[in-house]
């Protein structure tokens, strides 16, 4: 099996899904930052099932039908041109290969105190919100999954499935490192001034809630996959459970073991 990691970033996800494709198997990385695959390159060593591509997920630099799984985490969100990607997939993936992906939603996050005050005070919250908003490519594209799929004239997708799990976050830190939320609450303050203060009020109010147990955090996730088929023929939806957990966990990573290893490193 031959996997393509769209956006992999520094690798963290290349080793075990080549543990799962097996030495017979390929897992290929493909990410438009050099330095970070020059780390993933670190981190990984030589293995013979691991290879690192630098490339635009717009342009990809391989032949058609190359890959029997494509997967993305989190990469649609920066991605400029979200058709055009989509296309790119469609083309690289062989006839009967899955696509999965896993994207958030920023207009569906929760996270409590969301202000120095707590409460239902959201003041800081929001503003610190509409500031990721506006650097992301797109903000909300976890809700646009299916629609971008279903709109999609160069590939017919078949057998779609979309799921929604919340992920509750009680660590701060395991939050903090996850969502960034310290460096976009100091790079909002740098832009705006006059929200310095609110943003480190807030902060001290975050620890101290985290100090006593407080802390909250919901993270959306919304999980894709669907098949490229050859024909224009609609299939029914599969409803094989174990089936549909294959394909996440062939294209997507456990996010409950990064949660594992970030609270393990707090102790």
């Amino acid at each position: 099996m031959h996997i393509l990691d769209v956006g992999c970033g520094i690798g963290a996800d290349l080793l075990p899904l080549a543990r799962r494709v097996g030495k017979h198997g390929l897992v290929t990385g493909l990410d438009t930052d050099a330095e970070r695959l020059r780390e993933a390159g670190k981190v990984l060593g030589r293995r013979s099932n691991i290879v690192l591509v630098e490339g635009n997920a717009e342009e990809m630099p391989f032949v058609g039908g190359s890959f029997d799984r494509v997967r993305a985490d989190r990469t649609f969100l920066h991605i400029p041109d979200l058709r055009k990607a989509l296309a790119e997939v469609g083309r690289v993936l062989r006839s009967g290969g899955i696509f999965a992906a896993v994207e958030p939603d920023w207009g569906s996050l929760a996270l409590y105190p969301a202000s120095p005050s707590g409460g239902d005070d959201a003041h800081t919250w929001s503003l610190i919100v509409q500031a990721i908003q506006q650097q992301l490519a797109h903000p909300f594209i976890g809700r646009q999954l299916a629609s971008l799929l279903q709109s999609d004239e160069r590939t017919h997708w078949a057998e779609m499935q979309i799921e929604v799990r919340a992920y509750v976050l009680r660590s701060w830190q395991v939050a903090d490192a996850v969502l960034q939320i310290t460096q976009a609450a100091q790079a909002l303050a740098q832009e705006e001034p006059s929200f310095a203060q609110e943003a480190s009020a807030w902060l001290q109010t975050i620890d101290a809630s985290a100090e006593r147990g407080e802390f909250f955090a919901s993270l959306p996730l919304f999980f894709m996959s669907a098949r490229k088929e050859e024909s224009r023929v609609l299939s029914a939806p599969l409803d094989n459970q174990s089936n549909q957990q294959l394909r996440w966990q062939e294209g997507l990573p456990l996010l409950e073991e990064r949660k594992t290893k970030e609270a393990r490193k707090e102790k």
